[in-house]
């Protein structure tokens, strides 16, 4: 016999399935809405023949490469300090050649960031 207990009480969850059920309307449009807004800062990303990445089912993340670049640490350290944008190296996912970027942020950070990562990407290849 398997005796098991459960410990959480899914209330909460039931809760907030049951609002956003009382407006899945709204819900629905921002999330169109938001997912338009990441498809943009996507489309402009893989413009860029200086980092490429498989085009993701859905979901904020993507998991880019640099042509050349080996292992990306370096690159995002001097992003992060000298550009101010915030990549997760691809070393703490198993594969150092590729980079975590986020594309969670409002719309202004984000055509931001986007815009000051291709810019950077361009003047590396420039130096």
């Amino acid at each position: 016999m398997n005796d098991m207990v459960q410990v959480a009480n899914p209330t909460l969850p039931f809760l907030v399935l049951q609002r956003v059920l009382e407006r899945e309307e709204a819900v629905r449009g921002w999330m169109e809405k938001e997912m338009a807004r990441v498809a943009k800062a996507r489309a402009r990303l893989a413009s860029s023949p200086l980092l490429d990445f498989p085009a993701p089912a859905g979901g904020v993340t993507l998991f880019a490469r640099f042509p050349g670049v080996e292992d990306t640490g370096e690159l995002c350290r001097f992003l992060a300090e000298e550009k101010g944008v915030h990549l997760v190296p691809g070393a703490f996912f198993g594969d150092p050649s590729r980079v975590r970027i986020g594309l969670a942020l409002a719309e202004e950070a984000l055509d931001r960031a986007v815009r000051a990562l291709l810019e950077s990407l361009e003047e590396e290849k420039m130096s």
